[in-house]
Order: structure tokens, then sequence, then C-alpha cells
């Protein structure tokens, strides 16, 4: 599956499920995720958070209308070519 119809997918249900919720609101879950990644212990639980992270994004990215697949490509490029200065992100 395309990173692009997962996106559409989970906003989908996300909307469904969460009509009320804002972008800030999605922001400040997905900050809370990322918080408990920081803690996480072991693959299978670091997967797991990584996961409620980038469901997060996906969400964030599906309810806003954000092609999220091409900024990633785009982010990438402009990463890798950092990585030459010492820094990726």
């Amino acid at each position: 599956m395309r990173i692009s119809e997962m996106v559409g997918q989970v906003a989908a249900w996300h909307l469904v499920t969460f009509p009320e919720a804002s972008a800030k609101d999605i922001a400040e879950k997905m900050l809370e995720e990322v918080l408990e990644l920081q803690s996480a212990h072991g693959d299978a639980e670091v997967a797991e958070e990584l996961a409620d992270v980038v469901l997060c994004a996906f969400a964030l990215a599906g309810r806003g209308g954000l092609d999220l697949e091409s900024a990633l490509a785009s982010k990438f490029e402009v990463n890798k070519a950092r990585a030459h200065a010492g820094r990726w992100a």
C-alpha cells in the first residue's frame, strides 16, 4: 500500500472516530506518542510507539489535505544533502 493510500484510510477513520479533533489536538496526541516512544524498550514496544507517531502524522496530513508522500520524498532529498554537513534533519 502506498503512503498516500494509508494516509487517506487513516484520515477517513480519524474523521469518523474523532470528528471534533483539531490539528492542534492531533499534534498534541503526536507529542504524547513521541514521549512514549522515547521511553519505549525493546523492538516490539518501539515499533508500536513509532506506529502511533506515524498514524498521528497520517491523520494530521490526511485531514489537512497535505501530500505527505511528496513531502517525505522532498524532505528526504534535503536531509541527504545535509548529511554531508554533519547533520541529517
